[in-house]
């Protein structure tokens, strides 16, 4: 599918901190863009990995989310459902829009959903990040039976959408 407004393939808001691109660029194309702002996105990034893929395999080497919860790596996106729609969710804050679409993306590896563009969070280049207490629980535990079924049912459902 075409989009429905021709967009630049990465743009940089300094006001909102967010860098927008396309899923084709690479994570390398939007560091350098960010730090001509005096940005950065603050992670430990492959450069040659694009956009869509650093999300869609978890997005490794971000800053551990459980430390500041109010903080989000995304901000909006869009993606491709298998159907040929496009699902937008435009940029906002995480707790002010509704169900998490972004987990029918974030680190399924393209199995639900193909990311076509993103809006990424920036950081001032010269910002610390405080650091905060350890969690001592086990954030990532490995998925149940009944949870690998649910996933399961929920990716079918949407491919045959």
């Amino acid at each position: 599918p075409t989009p429905i407004v021709d967009r630049p393939r990465l743009t940089i808001d300094s006001v909102s901190l967010l860098a927008e691109a396309a899923g084709d660029v690479t994570m390398g194309e939007i560091e350098q863009a960010a730090n001509a702002h005096d940005f950065t996105l603050a992670l430990e990034i492959a450069e040659t990995e694009s956009l869509a893929d650093f999300l869609a395999y978890g997005a490794h080497g971000t800053f551990d989310a459980w430390k500041d919860p109010a903080d989000h790596l995304v901000a909006g996106f869009e993606a491709t459902l298998p159907s040929g729609e496009i699902l937008t969710v435009r940029p906002a804050p995480r707790r002010a829009v509704g169900p998490d679409l972004f987990a029918l993306a974030f680190g399924m590896e393209h199995r639900v959903v193909q990311i076509t563009r993103a809006w990424i969070r920036l950081h001032r280049r010269e910002a610390e990040r405080r650091p905060t207490e350890a969690f001592t629980i086990e954030r990532d535990p490995p998925l149940g039976d009944r949870e690998r079924a649910w996933v399961a049912t929920v990716e079918r459902a949407v491919r045959e959408a």
